[in-house]
């Protein structure tokens, strides 16, 4: 039945196969338009996230600099400090006093170097008495020399024994 399958192919399946092709075809355009639009969604998407990891990344280079900066000053302004002292009394200004405001390094510093200004601001001051008693002919007058130590002892003792040496034939 030649006849029979020509109308089956060409007439109702014909009509049936042209359906489903639009049918594919509508499928494929909503897929295509979906697929499109999720990809500017992405498009967008990835365009707002490397927009907001440069803007981070700013944010932290400029925040890391900033810390840098910090900690930087907080080293170099308390050894400034301290360079500043060192030169004062290397010029013999003793009379500077030391603010230790910290317990790190630089707080160990400044402590080791108020103390230091005070041995030396101890060593002159028994200096200037002895000076003094000996103006005054009170030549019987000595030094404490427990209340120093290392160098400054030894010279403190180094100038009773003068003071010694001196006043045995002195009063001979």
């Amino acid at each position: 039945d030649v006849e029979g399958l020509r109308t089956l192919l060409f007439g109702d399946y014909r009509k049936a196969q042209a359906d489903y092709m639009d049918a594919i075809k509508e499928l494929i355009e909503f897929q295509t338009e979906l697929a499109n639009g999720d990809g500017e969604e992405a498009g967008v998407l990835a365009s707002r996230t490397i927009t907001t990891l440069v803007i981070a990344a700013l944010g932290m280079f400029l925040l890391s600099m900033l810390l840098l900066w910090a900690i930087t000053r907080s080293i170099t302004k308390p050894i400034g400090e301290c360079i500043e002292l060192a030169d004062a009394v290397a010029k013999g200004e003793i009379d500077r006093d030391v603010k230790v405001d910290t317990e790190e390094e630089t707080g160990k510093l400044k402590a080791a170097m108020a103390r230091m200004i005070e041995a030396i601001r101890n060593m002159s001051a028994d200096a200037k008495k002895l000076s003094e008693a000996a103006v005054q002919g009170k030549l019987s007058t000595r030094a404490d020399a427990s209340k120093h130590q290392g160098e400054f002892r030894q010279i403190v003792q180094g100038v009773n024994s003068t003071l010694d040496a001196v006043i045995g034939p002195l009063n001979v």
